[in-house]
């Protein structure tokens, strides 16, 4: 069976490259960096020039980023397999694997633990069920037919000005061949619900 073309919009996104920073002149700052420095300049000063503001690990960033990771495991199997590869996979199983991994990340950068059993289970299991609510509706979620993986944790770098870009990465993008557009998937963990 002969391979597809690709399309002026994949191959677009497949020879994306971004800007190259002159380190000298210019520099990078996350999402975080910058909401923080738009609220207050100082606080921003001493925390990123100062580094006076101590690395503080959290159940939040275990949960984000363990669940981001699994789910994009997920959406990659579902788009580069099939629907029913990623319906066969244990997600429990991932998702466990990850919240270790990251914990002990998280846990060795710190030196002591961050969290309680208790906080920790509440966390795990909120996932869990989160991963569970997705998989039992993935055709109403996520159309295959015609829809194409683009990529996942693809870079972004924006302009703020001529010396300050805005650096982060963009979860997973899909492309809808029939229609010719792209959809942007922005993962968000809260503690406000799902």
């Amino acid at each position: 069976m002969a391979k597809s073309k690709l399309t002026e919009v994949e191959l677009k996104v497949k020879n994306f490259t971004p800007p190259e920073i002159n380190h000298a002149f210019q520099r990078t700052v996350s999402y975080s960096q910058f909401s923080m420095y738009s609220t207050c300049p100082h606080q921003w000063y001493l925390s990123y020039v100062e580094n006076k503001q101590p690395y503080q690990a959290s159940i939040h960033t275990v949960f984000g980023t363990s669940f981001h990771e699994t789910l994009q495991e997920y959406i990659n199997t579902m788009y580069n397999e099939s629907g029913a590869a990623a319906d066969k996979m244990d997600l429990e199983a991932l998702f466990t694997e990850r919240f270790r991994e990251v914990y002990k990340r998280e846990y060795e950068k710190t030196g002591e633990h961050f969290s309680t059993p208790f906080e920790m289970r509440s966390f795990f299991d909120d996932g869990i069920a989160i991963l569970s609510w997705i998989k039992a509706r993935r055709n109403k979620l996520f159309t295959i037919r015609k829809v194409k993986l683009l990529g996942i944790e693809l870079p972004l770098l924006v302009g703020i000005n001529r010396n300050v870009f805005l650096k982060g990465f963009i979860d997973f993008i899909l492309y809808d061949t029939e229609l010719n557009k792209v959809y942007i998937y922005d993962i968000k963990t809260s503690t406000r619900g799902w």
